[in-house]
């Protein structure tokens, strides 16, 4: 029954791909929650997601339902919390 079947072959996403996801779901994605998180940590999560999109993004879910928002109303995510929610999410 192969010859009704669809291959769909996936490629993994490079580090930049992921970075540029990761940023339109902190701008877009959170309604409007404030999330901050600092270069070295996007890259940690982007490069621990191996290239897969949908990691990266249950990574940062969790992070950021894990994480209180301080004084200000931010949301600021390190690597010690993404760490945790790429473990959750596995």
């Amino acid at each position: 029954m192969l010859s009704r079947s669809r291959v769909f072959v996936l490629e993994q996403l490079s580090e930049d791909d992921l970075v540029k996801i990761i940023q339109r779901a902190i701008k877009l994605g959170f309604d409007k929650q404030k999330i901050e998180i600092d270069k070295d940590t996007l890259q940690y999560l982007a490069k621990m997601a191996s290239g897969d999109a949908r990691v990266a993004l249950n990574a940062l879910e969790f992070a950021v339902a894990a994480t209180k928002a301080d004084k200000s109303g931010k949301i600021k995510l390190d690597q010690k919390v993404i760490k945790e929610s790429l473990q959750k999410s596995s």
